[in-house]
């Protein structure tokens, strides 16, 4: 199981640059592509994607996989925890969201 954390979507990010006025426009311009690669990797690369826009929900669904997965591989199954594990699974994600 590999998880990928992300940090809300690229407009947020785009906001929290822009008002830590440390930057120029080229230097975000380029976070921003790298982000977008980094992202569109992970959301390619790994199955499980956790949206870290709100802790405590973030937190819960971190809980839930791994509550899924011990369960998996205790040989049993938690109906309620596969149901929010399937939800984050990265296959089921829109890139968009993050990506635009």
């Amino acid at each position: 199981m590999a998880i990928v954390v992300l940090s809300g979507t690229m407009v947020e990010l785009e906001r929290r640059l822009r008002a830590r006025s440390t930057d120029s426009d080229d230097v975000i311009a380029r976070r921003l592509s790298a982000a977008r690669a980094e992202v569109g990797r992970g959301l390619a690369e790994y199955d499980y994607a956790i949206v870290n826009d709100e802790l405590e929900a973030a937190l819960r669904q971190l809980q839930a996989l791994a509550d899924h997965e011990r369960a998996r591989l205790d040989g049993r199954s938690d109906p309620a925890a596969a149901v929010a594990a399937e939800e984050l699974r990265c296959v089921r994600l829109a890139p968009g969201r993050w990506l635009a």
